[in-house]
């Protein structure tokens, strides 16, 4: 028979025993169904893709709460991923919030990681403007999808982030391996960019007045060089720092470089030559400001008109702008504006085809060649006197591409032959006799112009190569290759 005594022990040990086993019970509980990962602000918010650390790993259990969704653009902590102990991965977030937390599944191990919205959602790398896409994240992820990666409108790339082994979906964030214990670092979304060397415009290489008889725009691969103290003559124009497109005094004394004159050569003088000395070879009063300079000349009195010469860095596109003012200092005065630009001899020289019967003048007319709508005339090997054609053209350009390669494209209004000055042509092309030079010479339209008021008319210079697969010769992909540098 069993004591009262007895049975009290007996009672004891089996309450004991039933209180071990509710202890072991409990804790678990707590290892299979902890709190899923910390409801976390996730980190600060990442401009450009900071990485946010996603929350607490979860031993497995029950299910976790996935954390607070972030507000203001602090980033929520995806949710730790539950595995019987692994880490969940974290979170990558560019500043938006993170929706859904881990699955436990009672401390076994979760199938594909954290649910939800796969994580935070990733702003991706930093914007800018200008720049080069972004790669798409990082590469191929085993049994979870790949991260969207930072998308950056004007900088480096943005790096997505790591892959996921079975992880969660991120958009432009890191991918979370769901329950491996590893984790992947959420991607830095790289620097701002400066717009790359694909669209950023060029910059001017400051001072303007290198010395009074220097006035330089100097960016990207051009050097044009005006000399206020010689009629405001352009004297240099170089591209990548190879030699200089324009002729010198060693050439010819009096004519070099690039000038300007007032059309018709008939009202100059009787004879029709020297050109005005205050135009053309005089001190222009000068001063620069921002990207351009302006020069003007003294009054020439007799044709009555001065000349303000204004030369503009064209960054965007890597051009000059050249903006000649006529104003009139007497009455009834008709005039037409006139560039004439010395080059050296050889090459091919082109502009598409007006209007008309071209003529020579008082000079021979060189021989030319008519392809692809368009006036060709190709150095010869010698020249014995000199040769000149005057004519009309059409969509305002011409271009002369030099025995190196190099293209020299002048575009200006187009006007029709009843506007060209008497005695004149919208362009010429003269041939010196010596075999020094050639003239490209450009004129816009004849027009009266009241004492005291003025005529203004701008020419754009491009400077470039030939690219690969054109040649120097006629053709339509050399045309469309030049109407396409001057759009």
């Amino acid at each position: 028979m069993v004591s009262l005594r007895t049975v009290k022990v007996l009672f004891v040990v089996a309450s004991f025993f039933a209180l071990q086993t509710t202890s072991c019970s409990s804790k678990n509980g707590r290892s299979g169904g902890g709190s899923g990962g910390q409801g976390g602000s996730g980190g600060a918010t990442g401009t450009g893709g900071v990485a946010a650390t996603g929350g607490s790993s979860a031993s497995g259990g029950a299910s976790g709460s996935g954390g607070s969704p972030a507000s203001g653009g602090v980033t929520g902590a995806g949710g730790s991923s539950a595995m019987g102990g692994g880490t969940g991965g974290t979170s990558a977030s560019g500043g938006s919030s993170a929706s859904g937390g881990s699955t436990g599944s009672g401390g076994t191990r979760s199938t594909g990681g954290a649910t939800g919205s796969g994580g935070a959602m990733g702003g991706g790398g930093a914007t800018g403007s200008g720049g080069t896409m972004g790669g798409g994240g990082a590469g191929r992820s085993t049994g979870g999808a790949m991260g969207g990666g930072a998308t950056s409108m004007g900088g480096m790339t943005g790096t997505g982030g790591g892959t996921g082994t079975g992880g969660a979906t991120t958009t432009g964030g890191s991918t979370a391996t769901g329950g491996t214990g590893n984790f992947a670092t959420g991607g830095t979304g790289g620097p701002t960019g400066t717009g790359g060397t694909g669209g950023a415009p060029a910059t001017l290489v400051l001072p303007i007045v290198r010395s009074s008889t220097s006035y330089v725009l100097q960016f990207g691969d051009l050097f044009f060089e005006v000399n206020p103290q010689v009629g405001a003559r352009v004297i240099t124009l170089t591209f990548a720092g190879g030699s200089n497109l324009l002729t010198g005094t060693a050439q010819n004394a009096d004519n070099y470089g690039s000038t300007f004159r007032i059309s018709p050569q008939s009202s100059w003088n009787s004879a029709g030559w020297p050109p005005p000395p205050e135009i053309d070879i005089d001190a222009y009063t000068a001063s620069a400001s921002g990207q351009s300079f302006t020069a003007t000349s003294p009054n020439a009195a007799s044709i009555g008109a001065t000349v303000t010469k204004k030369f503009t860095a064209g960054l965007d596109n890597d051009s000059i702008i050249a903006e000649y003012t006529i104003t009139a200092t007497a009455d009834g005065k008709s005039f037409a504006p006139w560039e004439d630009t010395r080059v050296f001899p050889g090459g091919l020289t082109f502009y598409p085809t007006g209007d008309g019967t071209p003529t020579g003048g008082s000079f021979a007319l060189p021989t030319t060649t008519a392809a692809f709508a368009c006036t060709w005339f190709q150095y010869p090997a010698s020249v014995s006197a000199s040769q000149r054609i005057i004519a009309d053209g059409k969509e305002g350009w011409l271009a002369q591409v030099t025995t190196d390669g190099t293209v020299l494209i002048k575009k200006f209004p187009d006007i029709p032959l009843a506007n060209q000055a008497p005695g004149e042509g919208e362009i010429s092309i003269y041939v010196d006799g010596g075999g020094k030079f050639i003239e490209l010479e450009t004129q816009g339209g004849y027009q009266a112009v009241a004492n005291g008021n003025s005529l203004v008319w701008t020419t754009t210079w491009y400077v470039r190569k030939l690219p690969n697969g054109v040649s120097a010769t006629p053709s339509q992909a050399l045309v469309d290759w030049v109407r396409g540098v001057i759009q």
